[in-house]
């Protein structure tokens, strides 16, 4: 790869195929999740030398899976657990989103998609105090979502999360939503402050 190509590779949607032969998502989604991990990505490439990608990632203490993770700060958050639905249609990331917010001491429920988050909750008896949805995904958009939510109540609290937002249609709608829009790949601890803050306006209001 050229230095252009190469500082490009993990820009979701970033691809050097030509036009309609699809698009890139998978080093996008290996850098996010590397980063939640608090490692890196190296790339090494040359034209005609192909390319090398080595991901490093920190080494696991001893008996790291019986002692729980001490929880982030909770801040201004409820003192009864937050409900959070996450709706991704990518497994990785939505993996990594999960762990943040268990880690902030939420009750975190999963979907891969608009219409699987709008069964789920279509069978709650409470709405859950924030849904962090992904924008672009198969089927429904993230938007599309939010305003199905917002019919139904109008004070719901909702977190964007994309790489890509190439459609200015989808951006202005989120802003008229008033919905805040997280950029993928994105650190854990930039989540968990956006969390913290929805929640705790939240619980402010309450």
């Amino acid at each position: 790869m050229t230095p252009e190509t190469l500082a490009r590779v993990y820009e979701p949607f970033f691809t050097t195929k030509e036009p309609g032969a699809g698009t890139g998502l998978r080093l996008s989604t290996v850098y996010a999740v590397a980063s939640a991990l608090g490692g890196r990505v190296e790339a090494r490439s040359a034209p005609g030398e192909g390319a090398c990608f080595s991901l490093v990632v920190p080494r696991a203490a001893a008996g790291v899976g019986q002692t729980p993770t001490p929880p982030l700060p909770l801040m201004a958050m409820p003192r009864t657990a937050p409900r959070v639905l996450v709706v991704e249609d990518q497994a990785l990331v939505r993996s990594v989103v999960v762990r943040v917010l268990e880690g902030l001491g939420c009750v975190v429920a999963e979907a891969d998609g608009a219409e699987p988050a709008l069964a789920w909750l279509d069978a709650q008896e409470m709405a859950p105090d924030l849904v962090i949805t992904d924008i672009v995904m198969p089927g429904a958009t993230g938007v599309e979502l939010a305003e199905r939510i917002r019919a139904r109540d109008p004070a719901a609290r909702i977190l964007g999360m994309s790489g890509w937002m190439g459609d200015d249609a989808l951006a202005n709608r989120l802003e008229e939503l008033g919905v805040p829009l997280l950029r993928k790949p994105f650190p854990p601890r930039e989540l968990a402050r956006l969390v913290t803050e929805l929640l705790a306006l939240d619980a402010a209001s309450g």
